[in-house]
């Protein structure tokens, strides 16, 4: 991957990820109360990821298989947070 590419949107992609990674840990930690907007701040960050990975496979920065590993991945963050985003609503409702 050249250079260019890297430190582009690459490098976006890889701070979004931490994010991801970063929100998953905090909402882990934090009070029922404060869980859903953390999980949302989430679910925005999976999506933008989402986004930018297929503009990197379309512009040819990530060969085909690499792409779908990574979608692949992201679909199940992404049903895993709707689901606990989900949960935490319900709960919600029932108090």
């Amino acid at each position: 991957m050249p250079k260019s590419d890297k430190l582009g949107i690459h490098s976006v992609i890889e701070r979004k990820i931490l994010n991801i990674f970063q929100n998953a840990v905090e909402a882990s930690f934090t009070e029922k109360n404060k869980k859903l907007l953390i999980l949302e701040k989430m679910r925005i960050d999976i999506e933008l990821v989402k986004q930018l990975i297929r503009i990197e496979n379309e512009i040819h920065i990530l060969n085909e298989g690499s792409y779908i590993n990574i979608e692949t991945a992201l679909q199940e963050i992404s049903k895993e947070t709707n689901g606990w985003i989900n949960f935490i609503k319900t709960q919600n409702t029932l108090l």
